[in-house]
């Protein structure tokens, strides 16, 4: 990325990625303030973690760091976006519904719908160490703009991301 693309990036509140590698760096001063709006994570050598102790009795479910992500920006529109990195869970209680519980997900809108493709597949609740994971989504020509949403949903327990990687294919 170069260092007009960069300096967009953070005076505009989007995740910024780390030259052709395309990794979320955690560390950079844009997600380390996305990082700090959520009151129940933590950031320690680029490993974020999301803790949560008990399942507020209304409002959102959702606990847990969203990035915004400039589809156009990262050329991923109309192309295949592979999201890839590590979980690791711990003692994540098991949500009502199978799509919840640990939670990494792209949302986008095209024409006017919201998607929200996964990024994690795996088993949502339960104890996992460090676990790689990828997935491969398609991204409509039509996409501008996605939220990559990291932590736990209608869940209690522990989650941890690291090594998160964003490749347009």
């Amino acid at each position: 990325m170069n260092r007009k693309a960069m300096f967009l990036a953070l005076i505009s509140g989007l995740a910024v990625f780390s030259s052709e590698a395309a990794n979320l760096d955690f560390q950079e001063l844009s997600n380390k303030k996305t990082i700090a709006l959520c009151k129940d994570a933590t950031l320690k050598d680029n490993t974020l973690t999301i803790q949560r102790k008990e399942l507020p009795s209304s409002g959102p479910k959702f606990r847990g760091v969203q990035f915004k992500l400039d589809l156009a920006k990262l050329g991923a529109c109309g192309k295949n976006l592979q999201i890839s990195g590590e979980i690791k869970f711990d003692n994540v209680s098991r949500p009502p519904q199978v799509w919840n519980g640990v939670k990494a997900m792209l949302s986008y809108r095209n024409q006017g719908k919201m998607e929200y493709p996964s990024c994690y597949k795996g088993i949502s609740y339960g104890s996992r160490d460090w676990t790689p994971f990828t997935s491969t989504i398609a991204i409509p020509a039509t996409a501008g703009q996605c939220t990559l949403s990291l932590g736990l949903q209608d869940s209690t327990g522990t989650v941890s991301f690291r090594n998160i990687k964003i490749d347009v294919k």
